[in-house]
């Protein structure tokens, strides 16, 4: 067979997005989105950047895991509850996402994206402190696609 074989499918990589809370001094709601932004951070992310401004990027094909961590208390707990479509190219192909019952985290993966998509999404949140809940919350971060 002249030129055979299957075509070799596209490599894809695994995202990780880690939402990091400062679960003893996030405000009860109802708060002000800066001060939910000054009590809540990307891992990885850089000095300077906004929580709205943070931004991976990522290519089609490719797998998202959304989770969060408190940074202040390890006994308390951040659970992703949903990732909804904002704005831009919807990448996942879904404008609501949540996560399985009685999961903390949200996994999906980037269909249909062509270079230079971006979607605007938001991140809710519910947080945990000491056992108690504490209140819901949300971010809206960007994902940039570069194949």
């Amino acid at each position: 067979m002249c030129g055979g074989g299957s075509p070799t499918p596209p490599s894809s990589s695994n995202h990780a997005i880690v939402l990091q809370v400062n679960t003893t001094n996030i405000p009860v709601p109802p708060t002000t989105q800066d001060l939910v932004d000054a009590n809540c951070s990307f891992l990885g992310n850089s000095n300077g950047v906004t929580n709205e401004n943070y931004e991976i990027t990522a290519a089609n094909n490719d797998t998202v895991t959304w989770s969060g961590v408190s940074v202040s208390n390890p006994v308390d707990k951040v659970y992703i509850t949903e990732i909804d479509y904002e704005d831009g190219k919807n990448l996942f192909g879904s404008s609501d996402l949540q996560a399985p019952s009685g999961q903390a985290s949200i996994t999906s993966t980037i269909v249909n994206a062509q270079n230079n998509d971006a979607e605007s999404y938001v991140i809710k949140f519910a947080v945990y402190n000491n056992g108690i809940f504490r209140g819901n919350y949300q971010i809206d971060p960007k994902i940039r696609i570069n194949t």
